[in-house]
């Protein structure tokens, strides 16, 4: 039995699904009742919650009891907060990935059927300022757009280290599919030709599809839910594809896709005018980290590339 905090999201749901066509039964946590519905449509049983129930671990550790796997899903990525109506409090993303995170680390070591906890992260967290290769023992970013994300880590990490059950934190890069807002979004943007090319668009993506990304959490909850404790797969690892594209590389490629022109080409201090520095950085700046680690450790694979992945949205 696995427990997804987050269930109703672009990766919980897709998570809930695989789970449930390999055979397992899925709890999917969710503070909106309306996303009951996505929930059971995955093929999970939806546990709906208050605001504040999620700080709770006594509370965490009574829905999680029947659980054998935990999994963290319930922080939306930067990116995707970017145009969420959540990120107009942008303290209340920060608690999610910092004391929710926490609370359920908590809850799992009050259940000794807990054999595994996974949660989600950013490989941003880890980039250098000077957007040099970087990999999962490079020290965390001071960069104030991912320091809640490290925060999260650090907690969880000095809540589990040693004690008995097995963790992964899986650090992600932007995530792509038809599902994803940030995707939908982002094509809405080619065809009304609203999504230039910045600063000429060479900069390195990380980009992995998110039936990819649910695949990586499935794998990493049934091989540490299988394995003793302590686990050698317990750890950090950066989940991404090894294809390397550009910015321009993914516009263009969209572009050709929805058969419309190739999006315009913009300088960066003129983007930066109309979208602010922030959002500007995050899109005009390399990411360039490997997934080795947990391709060694988990035998995982991604299955699309940029061209494959592009053609299912």
């Amino acid at each position: 039995n696995v427990f997804v905090a987050g269930g109703a999201g672009t990766l919980g749901r897709n998570i809930i699904q695989k789970l449930h066509v390999k055979g397992h039964k899925v709890y999917g946590m969710t503070q909106t009742p309306k996303n009951q519905s996505i929930i059971e449509a995955s093929g999970g049983i939806p546990v709906v919650v208050q605001r504040s129930d999620i700080f709770d671990a006594d509370l965490l550790s009574n829905l999680t009891k029947d659980c054998q796997v935990v999994i963290n899903a319930i922080s939306p990525l930067p990116i995707e907060s970017f145009i969420e109506e959540s990120d107009k409090d942008p303290k209340s993303n920060q608690r999610l990935r910092t004391d929710a995170a926490e609370a359920l680390a908590s809850s799992c070591l009050k259940n000794p059927s807990i054999k595994a906890y996974i949660q989600q992260s950013l490989v941003w967290t880890a980039r250098p300022s000077d957007f040099s290769q970087f990999d999962e023992t490079t020290r965390t970013s001071s960069n104030p757009l991912y320091k809640d994300f490290a925060k999260g880590e650090n907690l969880v990490s000095q809540k589990l280290n040693g004690k008995p059950i097995n963790s992964a934190i899986l650090r992600l890069p932007i995530l792509y599919s038809s599902d994803s807002k940030f995707t939908q979004k982002l094509m809405s943007g080619i065809q009304q030709q609203k999504a230039p090319i910045v600063g000429g668009g060479q900069n390195i993506l990380s980009l992995l599809h998110t039936s990819d990304a649910a695949d990586a959490f499935v794998t990493a909850a049934e091989k540490l839910a299988s394995d003793p404790v302590p686990s050698h797969r317990s750890g950090i690892y950066h989940v991404v594809n090894e294809e390397r594209n550009s910015m321009a590389d993914l516009l263009k490629k969209l572009a050709i896709h929805l058969r419309v022109n190739t999006p315009m080409e913009m300088p960066a201090w003129v983007a930066k005018m109309a979208l602010g520095n922030e959002v500007i950085d995050l899109l005009t700046s390399s990411t360039l980290t490997s997934s080795k680690k947990f391709q060694n450790a988990f035998q995982w694979q991604p299955r699309y590339n940029l061209d494959q992945g592009i053609a299912t949205l």
